[in-house]
């Protein structure tokens, strides 16, 4: 864990909360940013945040009548572009980072963004 934390330090990443990948997983903007920059800039999300989109996708699902299934699948792929790390390993990066909202991609700036909405 604590190599992890120390690569996360290094790397230019960002950080996407669970509001984030919702947005992902319901809309194409977002969707569209993390499949154009996924290949240029480390995408990373708490392990908690997955847990909490798939916690609420279903209900949102609900209320827009659509699949839920399509909806988990969805998710499935876009987390292959993301790197899901353990909450602990951010904890001492996260004071560092500058928090976003709504997501822009950086070109310059601290090496660690956190979006948020």
């Amino acid at each position: 864990m604590a190599q992890e934390t120390e690569e996360i330090a290094k790397a230019r990443a960002i950080v996407l909360d669970a509001n984030i990948l919702l947005r992902a997983v319901l809309g194409p903007r977002v969707r569209t940013l993390i499949e154009r920059y996924a290949d240029t800039i480390t995408l990373l999300t708490p392990q908690s945040c997955v847990d909490e989109t798939r916690e609420y996708l279903p209900e949102l699902c609900i209320q827009r009548g659509w699949s839920i299934a399509a909806a988990i699948d969805l998710l499935d792929a876009l987390l292959t572009s993301i790197h899901v790390v353990d909450d602990s390993s951010l904890l001492d990066v996260e004071a560092e980072a500058d928090v976003v909202s709504p997501p822009v991609i950086p070109t310059t700036g601290p090496p660690l963004l956190y979006l948020s909405h």
